[in-house]
């Protein structure tokens, strides 16, 4: 399973394989690629959406100045060979105030909680594509946790088969009844 997001000179790249992520972030410094096992990756999601109101309030900054040094200027008798400086400077602060407000920062989702964190653009090539990529990863990774923590093992001692059952009951991979049906499985294959 691929997918592949771009937002302005921004690439990632997070292929599926069977116990890993494969993981490729091109950016303007340079280009990142590394495997992550699946069972590194954390389960909690988290949403990042920039708050557009710093760049309305830079925007305002910029344009307000640009508007107030202009209109200084033609209200003063300043001589008329320095206009064209003017203008090429309000119009950089302009251009400034304009790219504030049409230019957002990105939404992303994050898995964290793991060793590692990954994140996601939210809206790249859409959220439900991303959402979907997302919990395919954490199915494979509550599948690989599962299948090598959640196996009862008699020859376990007790305290060590315990507390990965407890382990995996307070990260919700397992539910409190499947928790006690394990301690109950433990107990019997032990006495046998």
């Amino acid at each position: 399973m691929l997918l592949k997001q771009k937002e302005g000179w921004a690439k990632r790249e997070f292929e599926l394989l069977n116990n890993d992520l494969r993981v490729k972030y091109k950016d303007g410094k340079g280009t990142k690629e590394y495997s992550v096992p699946l069972e590194e990756i954390g389960r909690t999601k988290f949403f990042n959406a920039p708050s557009p109101s710093a760049n309305y309030i830079s925007a305002a900054f910029f344009i307000g100045f640009a508007i107030v040094t202009t209109t200084g200027y033609l209200l003063s008798d300043g001589p008329t060979e320095d206009i064209i400086w003017i203008i090429l400077a309000n119009a950089i602060f302009l251009s400034i105030g304009a790219a504030c407000i049409f230019l957002r920062g990105k939404e992303e989702i994050h898995l964290t909680g793991g060793n590692t964190t990954i994140s996601f653009f939210a809206n790249n090539p859409s959220r439900s594509t991303v959402n979907d990529f997302i919990d395919e990863i954490l199915t494979r990774n509550k599948e690989i946790i599962l299948k090598k923590y959640a196996k009862v093992d008699p020859d376990l001692p007790e305290e060590t088969q315990m507390n990965q059952l407890y382990w995996l009951k307070t990260r919700e991979f397992i539910t409190e009844s499947e928790y006690e049906g394990l301690k109950n499985e433990y107990r019997t294959k032990k006495l046998l």
